[in-house]
This record gives C-alpha cells, sequence and structure tokens, in this order.
C-alpha cells in the first residue's frame, strides 16, 4: 500500500510514503521511520532524513523513465507516476478529493501547521490529471477512483468495496 504526506496517520501498513514537500519532511520525518520505503521530490532530505530521492519533470502524463516521475504539481500525482514505475498496474485512489471538504477543510485532517504552506490550487491540478490517461494504455496501467468525493473526473468511480474486489480479479 502507498500513500502521501499524512497518510501514515491514517494506515500504518503503509509500504511507501512520498512527500514532496521539503518543509512536510522536515516536521514529520521522525514518525515515519517504520515505513519502509520513503520517497521525496527534495533533493536534501534523502541524506539529510533517509528518504530516497526522485526528481520531478513538468511534463503532462506519467514518466515512464524511472529516474524520474512528471510533476502534476502535486504529490498524489506524482505518487500515481511513482505506483507505476513501481510496476503497478492497477491503482485506487482513495482520498483524492481535489476540492474543499464538506466542513470547508483542505485536507482531511484539516489544515497543515505553520510553517507548513495551506494553499490548494484544485483546478489546476484537476486539469493536470487529466493528462494521466492517455498515458495509460502504453504503460498498462488502470486507474480507478475511489474517493468518497472528488473533483477528479478522468477516472471510473467505485465505491471502496467495488475497487477491492476490482484489485483481486
Amino acid at each position: 500500500m502507498m500513500g502521501c504526506n499524512d497518510a501514515y496517520r491514517l494506515c500504518d501498513t503503509l509500504d511507501v510514503l512520498y512527500a514532496a514537500d521539503c518543509e512536510w519532511i522536515k516536521l514529520h520525518h521522525k514518525h515515519t521511520h517504520q515505513i519502509r520505503w520513503r520517497y521525496t521530490a527534495c533533493p536534501d532530505e534523502e541524506r539529510r532524513h533517509d528518504w530516497r530521492y526522485l526528481p520531478v519533470v513538468p511534463k503532462p502524463g506519467l514518466s515512464t523513465n524511472p529516474g524520474y516521475t512528471h510533476s502534476g504539481n502535486n504529490s498524489g500525482y506524482q505518487l500515481v507516476n511513482l505506483a507505476t514505475l513501481m510496476g503497478h498496474r492497477r491503482i485506487v485512489l482513495i482520498g483524492y478529493d481535489m476540492q474543499l471538504g464538506r466542513k470547508g477543510k483542505r485536507h482531511w485532517f484539516g489544515d497543515h501547521p505553520k510553517p507548513l504552506a495551506n494553499n490548494a490550487p484544485y483546478v489546476p491540478w484537476v486539469q493536470n490529471y487529466r493528462s494521466i490517461p492517455a498515458s495509460l494504455p502504453g504503460i498498462g496501467a488502470s486507474i480507478v477512483n475511489a474517493s468518497e468525493q472528488t473533483a477528479i473526473d478522468c477516472f471510473p468511480r467505485m465505491s471502496n468495496m467495488e475497487a477491492a474486489q476490482w484489485l483481486v480479479t
């Protein structure tokens, strides 16, 4: 199972954690040592906090080069690309809301503490996700979105139960 940023707080069985925000890593690295594989787009964190550095390139779609991911300008997008680079061919998105939550929250846990940024330019992020489906046939991958609420409209939607069944069929 893979997750990004604060997902480690919900799931103690993550195999892979991805974070692109260098300041976030500085605040959370001490709580993530139980996770076997930790990847980041922050070059200094590899040396400082034992994360694996994976550069990002500002291109649409998904990278097939194992030396970098495409950006999408957000860590969730980069995590999807990392999943395909690691050989995952069926990917289920959970918690990819890309919109304010029911109570106006930007994230499932509320806002990040200072000094972390809380900007969330959802509209361009959603547009970036729309570049992914064209990459999938060449990679041989499929993505479904099982997020309860989501603004991402370019992947088939499933409930969590349907997605779990899809993964094992």
